[in-house]
């Protein structure tokens, strides 16, 4: 179990980077940002760097965030009173201004039971009493959306969904006459292969035209058209839920009942520390991959698309899978709009509206997965969008030796997204079971 910290350059990497920009009004933040920002930095006596980590402020002037890293704590192991205290108290004799706990499976008790509650409990009036701060991880292991896996089993419709296409060749002039290998149903359900029908199009691969054959297909997934001449694909594009199991990001409803089974859960049970000593919450890799394909999906999709763009999308749907012609940039845009707009409205925009629902004075974060990649697209998305939906900008920052590259900070990348604060997880190992910190940057200005 000993020692559970990487109390390392990782520590003192993470006070440097919020260092950078933070307004500090004490000589130690002044020294810092200083130094960090020049060769200082780097030709620092060690023993004066840790003073400057010590020394600086755990609480900004005006909000109640801790300027100080707080671990990011991985507990793969028994979460008992003994360990909570070696973990607050040696992280308060190290200079860390709080904790933020991940479960994992390996955790016990198992998470969301109620002896994980209860020592959670425990954790949270120990960082009350030593004046720490937690940041509020919203899931077992990650991406976040599975509430301990739990989602599936208590509300199997609100489960990730992806969209898969049926489809035939066809030479006309013919009668055309089969039946979807998908199977329809008006909801689509974890571990069950029924689907919904989102759009069914006859595309002219010759002349490109298309043609919305929606009234020719009936509820059990007949589909009876009179082709005409020329040679057509026949394709029926369905909604389904995939086997990942966790949340569907796009879909508030389906976001509500994930909280049902956490956020809610937590703040029942501990709502003085709400606000007080959870200062923010932090959600982990969200992202548009997480389904076969990454193609996900969600019912909502055409009721957006029709609100962003006042037409229907069906025509557009065979560009997501072949290039239609001279309309497939302007299909494709409608399309990965609709869908960007989708998911940072969902999962984060919810989280952020959780908290004003609540009325609380704490930052909502989280981030997309894949931002250290230059264009992250495939993985997220906008990411940008997905930022807006949040308090506060994080940027993730996994490297360890033989894993590293350059980086722009995506904080201040466009004016118009820009949020008051920024926070930054850092990982320092692979293999630690404490393996990243958590900073807050405190420098983008409305």
């Amino acid at each position: 179990m000993r020692k559970l910290f990487l109390f390392s350059f990782a520590a003192l990497l993470a006070l440097a980077a919020v260092g950078m920009a933070a307004e500090s009004e004490t000589d130690a933040g002044k020294a810092v940002e200083k130094a960090s920002q020049g060769a200082a930095a780097v030709d620092a006596d060690p023993a004066q760097m840790k003073a400057w980590f010590h020394e600086a402020p755990s609480i900004l002037p005006d909000a109640k965030i801790p300027l100080k890293g707080q671990p990011l704590w991985h507990t793969n192991g028994e979460l008992s009173d003994a360990i909570i205290h070696e973990i607050f108290e040696e992280g308060q004799k190290n200079g860390f201004g709080g904790i933020t706990f991940l479960p994992l499976t390996k955790t016990t008790p198992k998470y969301l039971s109620d002896e994980y509650l209860t020592q959670y409990g425990k954790a949270l009036d120990l960082a009350d009493k030593l004046g720490m701060k937690v940041i509020y991880y919203d899931d077992l292991d990650f991406p976040s959306g599975s509430a301990g896996w739990r989602l599936k089993e208590q509300f199997p419709d609100s489960t990730i969904k992806r969209l898969d296409k049926v489809e035939w060749d066809v030479q006309g002039p013919a009668k055309f006459s089969e039946k979807s290998s998908i199977p329809f149903a008006e909801k689509a359900i974890y571990g069950k292969p029924e689907g919904v029908l989102q759009a069914a199009v006859a595309w002219n691969t010759e002349t490109n035209e298309r043609v919305n054959i929606r009234d020719c297909v009936d509820k059990d997934g007949n589909v009876n058209w009179d082709v005409p001449s020329g040679k057509w694909k026949v394709m029926l594009f369905v909604c389904v839920a995939d086997p990942k199991g966790i949340v569907d990001y796009m879909s508030p409803a389906a976001v509500k009942n994930f909280f049902s089974l956490t956020y809610d859960v937590f703040y029942e049970k501990f709502k003085p520390h709400f606000g007080t000593t959870i200062t923010s919450i932090f959600f982990d890799d969200i992202t548009n991959t997480q389904t076969q394909g990454s193609r996900n999906w969600a019912l909502e999709f055409n009721d957006k698309y029709r609100a962003l763009f006042g037409k229907d999308p069906d025509l557009d749907y065979p560009a997501l899978f072949y290039p239609i012609g001279d309309e497939t940039p302007s299909a494709r845009y409608r399309l990965w709009t609709t869908r960007n707009r989708l998911f940072a409205d969902g999962y984060p925009g919810m989280v952020r509206q959780w908290r004003v629902d609540h009325n609380l004075d704490m930052i909502s974060t989280g981030h997309p997965q894949g931002p250290y990649v230059i264009e992250p697209i495939d993985m997220s998305g906008d990411a940008m969008a997905t930022h807006k939906g949040s308090d506060a900008v994080l940027f993730d920052s996994i490297h360890y030796y033989g894993h590293g590259r350059d980086a722009t900070d995506t904080g201040a990348t466009d004016s118009k997204f820009r949020r008051r604060r920024r926070l930054t997880t850092i990982s320092r190992s692979a293999t630690s079971r404490f393996t990243a910190i958590t900073a807050l940057n405190p420098s983008i200005r409305a």
